[in-house]
């Protein structure tokens, strides 16, 4: 613990703003915990006087500018954010300190608030929108993925929020592109919106789909005993692209086809799906989807359920080649919150979302955090010990 007391006093009085000498009126004892000094906690014992103005007869603290009215030093509060901003726990933050997680989580709360406006951005010209499964809830997503930012999370996916936060925005007719999975909330939610924009199913989604359904016919051909067996373990060949597999792998693949003939069937169906994606342009893929959907019909009747989605969705999928965007990096905003409310141990939603927009869009590595406006230098010749 270091004893610490201000070297100079007051030159005016800040109620009435009068300059002149300022009269001692007792003093209050005040604990400010700072950074660790060689790997030791430290405490600064703060000697705080309070003076008494000639002129005004007021009385008031001294204020100091390396010290605020909190329980920690500026530097503290500072470490702390940074810390947090990096994804570390707020227990373990809290321990290295000697201070609750509930000190950790004000110290980040009040940090959030003072910059929530870095967090605001202008309307996008993309946007992508997805949800992410967070404590038994689905959290909407928001994101930018031309600039590679993640825009907002929301509480929910709820219709009456997606048409909220949607209006919310700022130059409708900015957007021209909405990137998404199948749902038909987002899609229709835009399309009402942005009179501008255009839907596009994203290419992963839509290949996930495919393989989906192709997953549940092999699983049809289970017939028991050992072949039920098998065919459960083979299900990695099944889903995995034709041209990735080793020489190994497509011999045994062709012994499973000789077998389940049907199977052989929805497997290239799936491949021949796959090799749209290649065309270059809209009208080369519109003539390969419609040839896939004519085989479909003929003669791969466990995926007539399939043909009926990706028709009825196919001006979105086939936008695709108009704008060629992808929900990868909306996916990849995803993982990272996901990641971070695995670290954090119990975050609130509110908590999470704060984390969420600073972290995930690099906020930490900005010079806008909690400053002291002093160096360390500074700090300790501005103190009597």
């Amino acid at each position: 613990m270091y004893e610490i007391e201000a070297v100079a006093k007051p030159e005016c009085c800040p109620k009435c703003g009068v300059v002149g000498s300022q009269t001692a009126y007792g003093y209050k004892t005040r604990y400010i915990r700072d950074l660790p000094n060689s790997g030791m906690q430290v405490v600064l014992k703060l000697r705080a006087r309070r003076y008494l103005c000639p002129s005004c007869g007021a009385t008031y603290m001294q204020s100091y500018k390396t010290v605020d009215k909190t329980s920690m030093t500026p530097r503290l509060r500072t470490k702390i954010v940074s810390r947090v901003l990096r994804r570390e726990p707020f227990t373990r933050i809290a321990d290295d300190y000697g201070i609750s997680d509930k000190t950790v989580r004000r110290a980040f709360d009040d940090w959030a608030k003072k910059h929530h406006s870095i967090t605001m951005y202008s309307t996008p010209s993309v946007i992508g929108i997805d949800e992410a499964h967070i404590d038994k809830h689905f959290r909407l997503i928001i994101t930018d993925p031309e600039n590679k930012r993640l825009l907002d999370m929301l509480p929910n996916n709820k219709s009456e929020t997606v048409y909220c936060y949607l209006r919310s925005l700022e130059n409708p007719s900015a957007v021209r592109v909405a990137t998404m999975d199948f749902a038909p909330l987002y899609a229709k939610a835009v399309k009402d919106i942005f009179p501008c924009a255009t839907v596009v199913i994203d290419r992963f989604h839509v290949i996930q789909l495919v393989n989906k359904h192709m997953d549940a016919a092999r699983k049809k051909l289970h017939d028991g005993g050992i072949v039920k067996k098998r065919l459960k373990r083979e299900r990695t060949l099944f889903m995995a692209n034709f041209e990735d597999l080793s020489p190994d792998a497509k011999h045994q693949l062709t012994a499973w086809f000789d077998i389940y003939p049907s199977l052989s069937r929805v497997y290239w169906a799936k491949e021949q799906f796959r090799k749209i994606y290649e065309s270059e342009s809209r009208v080369q893929a519109e003539i390969l989807f419609q040839k896939w959907c004519d085989t479909v019909s003929s003669s791969i009747p466990e995926f007539s359920n399939l043909k009926k989605v990706l028709v009825r969705r196919k001006d979105d999928i086939l936008s695709y080649f108009d704008y060629r965007y992808t929900n990868a990096y909306t996916e990849s905003a995803n993982n990272i919150i996901k990641t971070i409310k695995n670290q954090g141990h119990g975050y609130s939603f509110e908590v999470l979302r704060a984390i969420c927009l600073m972290s995930v869009n690099h906020i930490s590595e900005k010079a806008y955090l909690w400053s002291s406006q002093s160096s360390e230098d500074n700090f300790i010749e501005s103190w009597q010990f």
